[in-house]
């Protein structure tokens, strides 16, 4: 018992650490990389998304991501708030200057507006990529199923077979699979850096999903 709580433990450890040294990244790069750039490059991921979608697909997304956008980051007061923290202007002068000294300059005045600006652009980036892959689940949702029961029948007919059964796959898989989840996190949040192949992400990343998911079903056993 004890060292399957230290296995957990270790586990979650790990899960935090590369979780926050991801954030911290995307932190660094809402501060060091310049809005146009990052503009240019998710204009450049929609429009390689426009070119692969039809015309009422394309109508979909852009309106979805728009009002979606529009809901989570300005309506429920995200970045009002956000802007109200950090806003130079409503800084004493006093303030602003030890902010500065204090962060050896990554937090004077143009760098703080360089984050506010380059927050709007991620935030609208994510959202894209939350609903191209919500696109991406709901077309390969029939093949998804059939991967996954295709994993259910294999465990089902192994019930009928004198094999030994073992927990190493259904434990492997498992990794396999959170590293899938971790991975869709990086993609949400990391700049477009493979261009016009970043929009394939999604399908391959649910493939992996579904193959995930299958192996763990057909390894299965009690002592799992």
């Amino acid at each position: 018992m004890s060292t399957a709580i230290s296995a957990n433990s270790t586990r979650l450890n790990l899960i935090f650490m590369l979780y926050s040294a991801m954030f911290l990244v995307v932190f660094l790069l809402m501060i060091v990389r310049s809005p146009d750039g990052v503009r240019t490059s998710i204009e450049s991921e929609l429009k390689h998304a426009m070119v692969m979608l039809g015309t009422e697909e394309q109508h979909q997304l852009e309106t979805r991501t728009k009002a979606r956008f529009q809901s989570w980051i300005y309506d429920s007061g995200f970045y009002p708030g956000l802007y109200k923290a950090l806003e130079p202007k409503r800084q004493t002068e006093g303030m602003a200057e030890w902010q500065s000294k204090g962060s050896f300059g990554f937090l004077s005045e143009g760098w703080i507006w360089r984050l506010l600006e380059n927050f709007q652009l991620y935030a609208y980036q994510i959202t894209h990529r939350l609903t191209l892959m919500e696109f991406w689940m709901l077309t390969m949702l029939p093949m998804m199923v059939a991967v996954i029961m295709t994993g259910y029948y294999t465990w089902r007919i192994k019930q009928y077979q004198l094999v030994a059964a073992s927990t190493t796959h259904v434990r492997l898989w498992l990794k396999a699979l959170w590293m899938v989840l971790f991975l869709f996190s990086v993609y949400l949040i990391t700049p477009n850096i493979f261009g016009y192949y970043t929009i394939y992400a999604p399908p391959v990343l649910l493939v992996l999903v579904a193959l995930s998911m299958s192996l763990i079903l057909s390894n299965f056993s009690k002592q799992a």
